[in-house]
């Protein structure tokens, strides 16, 4: 009797025994996991934080508030140039255009600089600057 007493008194121990250390391995692989997950997670913060301070701020694009384009009403007489705008972010495809501003091109008209190389587009110069 006192054989199988001692029996199960080792038998309850061995299994007390292998029950606690399984919680302990449980509980040492839990709390490496989270140790892992968190620096992984630091890292990738770190990472983006990095490339965001890298990021030179005039490579973001920002989509522009209107649209512009150049006319050039280039007659015999005279030479004038308008600037018209409209919303870039039209409905449909379309959008209202309106007149900006226009500048008025010194001198003669176009047919004055016939045979000069470079004669009309000197003449722009003043006001394509100021467009």
């Amino acid at each position: 009797m006192l054989a199988t007493a001692s029996t199960q008194s080792c038998a309850v121990t061995r299994s007390a025994f292998t029950g606690i250390t399984a919680y302990r391995i449980v509980t040492h692989m839990a709390s490496q996991h989270t140790k892992i997950t968190a620096a992984v997670a630091c890292l990738l913060l770190g990472i983006l934080a990095v490339l965001l301070l890298t990021i030179p701020t005039e490579d973001l694009y920002e989509p522009p508030d209107y649209m512009y384009g150049i006319v050039l009403d280039a007659g015999s007489s005279h030479t004038t140039l308008y600037i018209y705008k409209w919303p870039a972010d039209k409905q449909n495809g379309t959008g209202i255009v309106t007149q900006h501003s226009e500048c008025h091109v010194k001198g003669g008209g176009i047919s004055s600089y016939a045979g000069l190389d470079g004669g009309a587009a000197g003449s722009l110069q003043a006001c394509l600057d100021d467009a």
